[in-house]
């Protein structure tokens, strides 16, 4: 096995590479290309960075684009609007897509360059944002999305992993806490954007919220095609390498991970509620108390969760490798007591948003408690990287993904429109037109404008989103118990087995300082 760029004791990151020679006697290293000296683990971070944006851009693209592909009569068909529910499961499929070809796609880094396993994935994606743009019915859609994420999934294990490997130890938390404040920032832009454009008239004859996702093609071909291009040494597996560990070991093994397994249940709950949030927060807005239309609604939660998105996930890490870094038992357990707190921060002020019916309430109530979410996504990524031997990571983070988004944000949108349609609704969907439901103000029913025209419209509860998003975020309760299962757990472990940091390391012989990451 090669050297590794950045390992030390305590964090057992694949040998990805070495440009060092071994003692003194060792024979010259060949003159590397201009590109290979050039390809810095830091390029890499920027470029594995910049394409998380890209894909996270297309999930809340969708998100903003909600009220008016609801209305488009050859998505809707003979109803005349999307239901609540049918408008969820575009979100769920891509779900569905995501999670089950994570592991699988784990699995091909044993035959396959991790590269081209990641550059096969976007093209896998391209292909969907382009039918998307295109579908002329419910179906077609729902296809396109569930394509999307077997696309997406191909990307997530591996660029996680390398970037774990390449990262000084010092900035480990800060170099994952990057990749992941594109989430936000994506999903953020995504909505915005999304609900700006799908509100524009047709743009050379075809309709604008169709424009959005062909146009993300053509932004993310000059960030994909680097990829294909990258130095060996960023392969996540070698000639030199032992058998790469094959699927159904790996689950295994990580099925009997007690500890993982509790913190990826605790992301899952903290997923759950972002992905209804994503989905619902901007069609809460417009049909909710404050009446707001879709362009405002979506420029106020894309600008709050950009914002809030990145300064949150940036600051999580900053602040975890400032108290000693998040490698080994005690950085383990430092990151579970960091999120408990962010937690305990985030939930009341979310639940306390959504009850105000004034913007200059909502908006900093929602923007301290968003930030206080975003502030676990290090932390919490850390802590299921460590938990595992660098050899599982690309398994433990493309397991990570398939339970987080089948126990949460696979479930939560439907779950939320389902909550909505049938617990929440006081019997408001039932009136046709805008008269009936204006009489009925004993169920709170309010008409909703439609985005075509101002004759258009349905009805609906002012409370009903409002209502299923407080069942939704109080889900993120259920993290707390995990994530302080397992500081207790490895509190005792460490006290019983002596102050090791053995979580996630290899054995000093194979350690290697960090090179070309500065």
């Amino acid at each position: 096995m090669r050297e590794a760029v950045a390992l030390t004791n305590e964090q057992s990151s694949p040998p990805l590479a070495s440009h060092e020679p071994d003692g003194e006697n060792a024979a010259p290293m060949p003159r590397r290309s201009w590109w290979d000296r050039h390809v810095t683990p830091k390029v890499v971070l920027i470029i594995f960075t910049a394409l998380n944006f890209i894909t996270y851009y297309d999930r809340g693209a969708i998100a903003g684009c909600l009220v008016v592909i609801k209305e488009d009569p050859s998505i809707a068909g003979q109803d005349a609007i999307l239901s609540d529910t049918l408008s969820g499961f575009l979100f769920s499929g891509f779900m569905v897509g995501f999670m089950v070809a994570s592991p699988l796609c784990a699995a091909l880094g044993g035959v396959v360059s991790s590269k081209w396993v990641i550059v096969g994935g976007m093209v896998v994606w391209a292909v969907s944002c382009i039918v998307s743009g295109v579908a002329h019915s419910y179906a077609v859609l729902l296809a396109s999305r569930i394509l999307a994420g077997v696309g997406e999934a191909a990307f997530v294990g591996f660029s996680v992993a390398i970037i774990d490997a390449i990262a000084p130890r010092e900035s480990r938390t800060s170099w994952i806490g990057t990749f992941y404040s594109m989430i936000p920032v994506g999903t953020s832009l995504g909505m915005a954007l999304g609900g700006v454009i799908s509100g524009l008239d047709p743009i050379f004859g075809v309709d604008a919220w169709r424009v959005t996702f062909i146009s993300e093609v053509f932004v993310s071909i000059p960030i994909v095609l680097p990829i294909a291009f990258f130095p060996s040494r960023y392969n996540m597996r070698t000639e030199s390498d032992r058998e790469y560990l094959p699927l159904h070991k790996a689950t295994f093994a990580l099925m009997k991970n007690v500890k993982y397994l509790l913190v990826v249940f605790g992301y899952a709950m903290y997923c759950f509620v972002i992905g209804a949030i994503s989905v619902w927060s901007i069609p809460m807005l417009v049909e909710g108390p404050m009446q707001l239309t879709n362009l405002s609604a979506a420029l106020i939660m894309g600008g709050v969760s950009a914002v809030t998105g990145v300064f949150g996930s940036l600051a999580g890490g900053i602040a975890v490798d400032k108290l000693g870094g998040s490698c080994g038992v005690k950085g383990t357990m430092k990151c579970q007591l960091f999120s408990t707190l962010m937690l305990a921060i985030s939930v009341p002020l979310g639940l306390t948003a959504l009850f105000m019916k004034d913007l200059w309430l909502f908006i900093p109530l929602l923007v301290l408690s968003v930030f206080a979410l975003f502030a676990v996504t290090a932390p919490v990524n850390a802590s299921i990287l460590t938990m595992v031997s660098w050899d599982m990571r690309a398994y433990a983070v493309s397991y990570s993904v398939f339970l987080i988004h089948l126990l949460g944000d696979f479930p939560s949108p439907a779950f939320a429109g389902f909550l909505s349609d049938n617990l929440f609704s006081r019997g408001c969907m039932d009136h046709k037109d805008h008269d009936t439901c204006a009489r009925d103000v004993v169920s709170y029913c309010h008409w909703a404008n439609g985005t075509s025209t101002k004759t258009t419209g349905y009805c609906v509860s002012k409370y009903q989103l409002r209502n299923a998003l407080l069942v939704i975020y109080s889900f993120l309760s259920l993290a707390v118990p995990s994530w302080m299962a397992v500081y207790f757990v490895m509190r005792r472990g460490s006290r019983k087995d002596g102050p090791s940091n053995s979580v996630g390391s290899l054995p000093a012989k194979d350690t290697q300082a960090t090179e070309g990451a500065q």
